[in-house]
C-alpha cells in the first residue's frame, strides 16, 4: 500500500493524506501536529494514523470530541476503503492508494 487519503466532505478543509512511516502521523488543529486541520472542534492532537502490514489504523489521542468511524466512537480502529471518519466537525471518506502490480 502506498498510503491512504481521507477525502474531506467540506470544501474549506483539505484532504488528509498519509504514507507508510516508522512513526504514526498525528492529526489535530495545532500547527505542531504532523497534519494541521483548521477545525475548532478538533483537539490540538486529535488522533494518529499509521499503516501497519497493509492496514490503516486510526487511534484517538484522548480528544475532547472523540474519533468517530462509521457512526461509532472508537479508541482505535482498522480502517477499510469507504469508511467515514469524523474528527471534530469534519467528515472524511477513506480511500487507499495502492501501487500498480
Amino acid at each position: 500500500m502506498n498510503g491512504a487519503v481521507f477525502i474531506s466532505q467540506n470544501p474549506l478543509i483539505s484532504d488528509i493524506e498519509i504514507f507508510p512511516a516508522e512513526t504514526p502521523t498525528v492529526v489535530g488543529r495545532s500547527i505542531m501536529s504532523d497534519i494541521s486541520v483548521p477545525d475548532v472542534l478538533m483537539s490540538r492532537r486529535h488522533c494518529e494514523f499509521q499503516i501497519v502490514e497493509e492496514r490503516v489504523i486510526v487511534r484517538d489521542l484522548q480528544s475532547t470530541n472523540g474519533t468517530i468511524v462509521n457512526g461509532e466512537l472508537v479508541a482505535d480502529s482498522v480502517l477499510n476503503e469507504g469508511d467515514v471518519l469524523i474528527l471534530g466537525q469534519s467528515e472524511f471518506t477513506t480511500e487507499f492508494r495502492r501501487s500498480a502490480k
